[in-house]
């Protein structure tokens, strides 16, 4: 059986977001462990849960508040990582590679919410 968020096409890049955010804060210090760390994870993984329980709204405003939720959380992850830069807790490449994923899953959930409007 297949729900609704998973036939989404940003669903799977959201689901390898979340894997590349996991595996850079490993590299944090261990000090972080309970601070950064632990809110940039769960943050990106708000981004999919909270499409997943919009999806499940019967409503397409509904729908679409739960997709603005999973950007602010998109944006949450964005500004930890700025955050971990100027801390010098990530290499240059690793923010990098967070900025360009965020911008273009920025995109398609904005795309997204513009259809259940």
């Amino acid at each position: 059986m297949s729900y609704r968020y998973q036939d989404l096409r940003v669903e799977k890049q959201i689901r390898l977001f979340i894997g590349i955010v996991y595996r850079i804060t490993t590299t944090f210090p261990q000090s972080e462990q309970f601070g950064l760390t632990s809110q940039l994870r769960r943050a990106a993984v708000s981004i999919l849960l909270n499409l997943a329980e919009g999806s499940a709204r019967r409503s397409k405003k509904d729908f679409a508040r739960f997709i603005t939720i999973s950007m602010g959380s998109l944006l949450e992850v964005n500004a930890g990582f700025e955050i971990a830069q100027d801390l010098n807790f990530v290499r240059a490449n690793e923010a990098g590679t967070i900025y360009q994923e965020v911008t273009s899953i920025w995109k398609q959930l904005a795309a997204l919410r513009t259809t259940q409007e």
